[in-house]
């Protein structure tokens, strides 16, 4: 069953989006967004694909990485 109040709490961001947060966002969007073009072109293993994406994460800080990219 759908709950429209479990989704409205779990997209709701309790600090202001700063420019920082925003650009943090889309570097780490485009490294992983490489990353899985690399990857695609069978330039790097899935081991090293998930590691430039985990320190990725680690550096940029994104919000809800677990359902990005």
């Amino acid at each position: 069953m759908f709950n429209e109040s479990r989704v409205s709490e779990a997209a709701y961001v309790s600090e202001p989006i700063t420019h920082e947060r925003l650009q943090g966002e889309f570097e780490y969007l485009s490294v992983v967004r490489f990353a899985k073009k690399l990857y695609a072109d069978g330039r790097i293993s899935i081991d090293e694909f998930n590691r430039i994406k985990r320190k990725a994460c680690e550096k940029f800080n994104p919000l809800y990485p677990e359902i990005r990219a």
